[in-house]
């Protein structure tokens, strides 16, 4: 259970590590170097290029990850600010305070709430089943955080595994069929 307290750390701790890594600072860089990629002479030293290229890709992926992470902290709070205005701390007991649940764990459990990263993984773990138990999860609001492409992946495929038990024939042999 997680109460307002925990909620207004946390939110303190978010804004600290906006700072630490300052992302200001971040994305101004990221401009300059954007810029520098627009120059004529940008692509005469092709191997300075393609790293300027690689720095400007890795550092846009880490700004991406901080802007959507800060975009499901704000929902978060949205959330929370709805409870505390219709004056219903409930709300907030039905916060589990945890890093993670799997899935696989959540099986047969539902949630008020069910915040969903969205990440490259094992493609095995990108289908359709796993979306679909995942989101049904939740009993009120889902938000996915992550990757558009992901989650496109795994809306498309249709990918069943084979499961080599070998039930049948236990049942068989048991049963003396």
């Amino acid at each position: 259970m997680v109460n307002t307290d925990q909620i207004n750390d946390l939110e303190a701790r978010v804004a600290k590590l906006a700072e630490s890594i300052d992302i200001e600072q971040r994305e101004i860089d990221l401009r300059n170097e954007q810029e520098r990629t627009e120059e004529p002479t940008f692509w005469d030293n092709p191997d300075k290029s393609q790293q300027i290229v690689m720095k400007t890709k890795s550092c846009e992926n880490k700004l991406e990850k901080y802007r959507q992470m800060t975009a499901s902290w704000d929902d978060l709070m949205t959330i929370c600010e709805m409870a505390a205005e219709e004056d219903d701390d409930s709300m907030l007991d039905e916060l589990e305070h945890s890093y993670a649940v799997t899935v696989h764990k959540s099986q047969g459990s539902e949630y008020p709430i069910v915040i969903l990263p969205i990440a490259r993984c094992a493609p095995m773990l990108r289908t359709r089943n796993l979306l679909y138990t995942a989101v049904t999860r939740a009993a009120r609001m889902v938000i996915l955080v992550g990757r558009r492409d992901v989650l496109a992946e795994m809306v498309e495929n249709e990918r069943h595994s084979l499961r080599y038990t070998n039930l049948k024939q236990f049942i068989r042999r048991e049963c003396g069929l």
